[in-house]
């Protein structure tokens, strides 16, 4: 079933909003058939995403067990973790992401930038 609020653009509404409260769906360990669909939507609106929002949704992404689900998605929301400023605000969850990444998708061809 497809949210309709995923779906449609909704004022206020954006792909950072998606991508947080994937996050804290994730923190929780709620996963449901929304995930696929925020996941979906996500990958089709990952330029509207930001490095906090990247950081958001690997994180969720690891956490639910589904990298393998969208490696695309994946691939474009890990390069942009350490372009800017903000993992410095998050170096405890940037450094479990790179734990992650030794773990669960070795395969993946992005590594987090040396800085980080």
């Amino acid at each position: 079933h497809r949210a309709w609020l995923l779906r449609r653009r909704v004022a206020g509404g954006e792909a950072a909003d998606v991508a947080t409260l994937l996050e804290c769906s994730a923190y929780f360990g709620i996963q449901t058939s929304l995930t696929e669909t925020a996941l979906a939507y996500l990958a089709d609106n990952d330029d509207e995403l930001g490095e906090q929002g990247a950081i958001q949704v690997v994180y969720a992404m690891s956490a639910l067990g589904v990298t393998g689900t969208y490696p695309d998605l994946l691939l474009k929301l890990f390069r942009k973790i350490g372009a800017g400023t903000f993992w410095e605000k998050d170096r405890v969850r940037v450094f479990q992401l790179w734990f992650c990444q030794l773990l669960q998708f070795p395969w993946l061809d992005a590594r987090l930038r040396r800085r980080c």
